[in-house]
């Protein structure tokens, strides 16, 4: 599970916790816990954003690498042909 899900169940459970909470300090208290995590969920959520832009990045110029061998090869192929019908 990424990190900014286990976050982001942390932040509905002391919501939970703290609209469940009959003494309203303690509610507070969850209150400011769950505030806490929902910052550390957007940084989270930021950070795999950024990690998942370059990875996407590096997954296009390996696919563009990947269809000029394709096309080299076939071009190979096309003047391999072409030279033995000449012969």
């Amino acid at each position: 599970m990424r990190e900014s899900h286990k976050l982001k169940l942390l932040v509905w459970e002391n919501e939970d916790r703290a609209r469940a909470a009959t003494d309203p300090v303690v509610a507070k208290w969850y209150r400011r816990k769950a505030d806490r995590y929902r910052c550390q969920w957007v940084d989270a959520v930021v950070k795999e954003s950024r990690k998942g832009w370059t990875l996407r990045t590096v997954e296009a110029l390996l696919h563009i690498c990947f269809a000029i061998l394709i096309i080299l090869a076939f071009a190979l192929m096309c003047a391999d042909v072409i030279l033995g019908l000449k012969k």
